[in-house]
C-alpha cells in the first residue's frame, strides 16, 4: 500500500512539474533548457505510471476492496506516510521564510516524532543532527548559500552561523 501511495504522489508531482515546464522560456534559440527537463519528466511519468500499475496489480483482492472503501487509507502505516509527505511539503513551503537551519531543525523534530520519539530532548537532538551536518556539507564543502529566513529568523540564522 505504501509503495502505491508513494509512487502515486511522485507521479502527481512529476505531472505538475511537466505542466509547469511549459513556461520555461527559450532564449537565444537554445531550446535544450526547456525541452530536456520535459523529456526527462515524460520518461519519469511513463516509468511511474508503469510502477503504479504494477503495484496495483500486485495488491491482493481484499486490499483493493478496502482501498475502494477507504478503510485501508485509515491504517496506521498509511497515515504515517501521508503525515511524512505533509511534513516535507510544509518544510519546502516555509524553508525560505524561516531559514534552512531552523526549518531543518523543525523537520528533524517532526520526523522523529513521526517515527515514535516521545521525549523533547530526543526530538531536539534529532533536529540538530539533521540540520547541522547538512548545513556544514552545503556551506563549507560545496560553498552553497542556504536560505537564512526573513526577519527574526534571519537574525537567528546569522547567530547560529557565527556559532558554527
Amino acid at each position: 500500500m505504501g509503495e502505491l501511495i508513494f509512487t502515486g504522489i511522485l507521479l502527481i508531482c512529476a505531472v505538475i512539474l511537466l505542466i509547469s515546464s511549459f513556461s520555461i522560456p527559450i532564449v537565444d534559440d537554445i531550446a535544450g533548457a526547456r525541452y530536456w527537463p520535459m523529456f526527462l519528466l515524460a520518461v519519469c511519468i511513463l516509468l511511474l505510471t508503469l510502477k503504479v500499475i504494477k503495484a496495483w496489480k500486485n495488491l491482493p483482492a481484499d486490499r483493493k476492496e478496502r482501498i475502494a472503501q477507504l478503510s485501508e487509507i485509515r491504517s496506521k502505516g498509511t497515515v504515517r506516510l501521508l503525515l511524512a509527505f505533509a511534513i516535507c511539503t510544509v518544510y519546502v513551503l516555509i524553508v525560505n521564510r524561516i531559514g534552512f537551519i531552523f526549518g531543518t531543525f523543525l523537520l528533524g523534530i517532526g520526523i522523529s516524532w513521526l517515527l515514535g520519539a516521545k521525549k523533547i530532548h530526543q526530538m531536539a537532538l534529532a533536529g540538530a543532527c539533521a540540520s547541522i551536518p547538512i548545513y556544514a556539507i552545503f556551506v563549507w564543502i560545496l560553498n552553497l548559500r542556504l536560505p537564512r529566513g526573513l526577519g527574526v529568523f534571519y537574525d537567528i540564522s546569522m547567530w547560529v552561523e557565527r556559532l558554527l
